[in-house]
């Protein structure tokens, strides 16, 4: 499941469909620099980093309700408390942020 519909829902109804949008496009952009900052870190061999990115984007992805980044962003970070992560947990992660990229592009603007 790409959203949790109701995480969605939830935030509909705090501030209306266009609030849940614009947290879900700043989720978006965050996740992509979030992913390269950990891509750098983890080329520099620095696993706290990685870890600490990681957990930020743990806390983001549960609040806006992406099911299936928040589920390999879980996986990662949980792997990162006991070592490097793999460059395919941070693949994991960008699959699926594109399949949230593309759902939204059917979502009204």
């Amino acid at each position: 499941m790409i959203l949790d519909n109701r995480k969605k829902e939830e935030l509909v109804s705090i501030g209306g469909e266009a609030f849940f949008l614009e947290m879900l496009d700043k989720f978006i952009a965050q996740t992509v620099d979030i992913l390269k900052q950990c891509r750098t870190a983890r080329d520099a061999g620095d696993r706290e980093r990685v870890k600490g990115l990681l957990h930020k984007l743990k806390g983001s992805s549960l609040t806006v309700g992406t099911t299936d980044v928040a589920d390999y962003v879980l996986s990662a970070y949980e792997k990162s408390a006991r070592e490097m992560v793999a460059v395919e947990d941070l693949d994991s992660i960008q699959t699926a942020l594109a399949a949230l990229v593309n759902h939204r592009k059917t979502m009204a603007p």
